[in-house]
């Protein structure tokens, strides 16, 4: 099958091989399912086998993953190496969604100068209308501006939204309170 994608991969990434264990001596264990190509030892207990085909490649992971051979502290984790293509898309991947994230902290970041905007053209509403002798704005306006509370930035925090036409929306729910008071 190739590995991952369906892409020719025809090396194998070999873990928890005996300590120890030889160019030479991988290539004897792993020859007998088909052409070794290529043998690297990166460190012990790794090896990267190469072989000449994916079927030859796909035979040695169904044969010895798994198995614990003489010497092995653990069985053996045997897999189709990363190819550089599919190191390329997992990057590629990785920065997508970096991008996606980047772009979703700076809609919130929006929303959330949008609302701190909205907050404060309500107080200006309120104060106008309690210098006018009103009580609390007019319901028009109420409607649609969100209760909040400031944290220690200055920045909005959402409370319940209550409104003159079908009770609170939000959550929170209960309560009583002035227009911007707490509930």
């Amino acid at each position: 099958d190739g590995g991952a994608d369906g892409e020719d991969n025809s090396s194998i990434y070999i873990e928890n091989c005996p300590a120890g264990m030889s160019k030479e001596m991988v290539k004897e264990i792993f020859g007998s399912f088909g052409k070794v190509t290529g043998v690297k030892v990166p460190h012990d207990s790794v090896a990267i086998v190469t072989f000449a085909s994916t079927e030859d490649a796909s035979m040695a992971i169904d044969a010895l993953n798994g198995q614990e051979l003489e010497g092995c502290a653990a069985p053996m984790t045997i897999r189709f190496a990363k190819t550089p293509q599919r190191v390329a898309k997992e990057k590629v991947g990785r920065s997508e969604a970096r991008d996606r994230e980047a772009k979703d902290r700076e809609v919130r970041n929006q929303k959330s100068k949008a609302a701190k905007a909205q907050y404060e053209r309500a107080l200006l509403v309120n104060a106008a209308a309690q210098e006018e002798g009103e009580r609390e704005p007019p319901a028009r306006i109420k409607a649609y501006v969100p209760r909040y509370k400031l944290d220690e930035n200055g920045e909005p925090i959402p409370e319940r939204v209550r409104s003159d036409r079908g009770g609170d929306r939000g959550g929170g729910g209960g309560g009583g309170g002035g227009f911007y008071g707490s509930g």
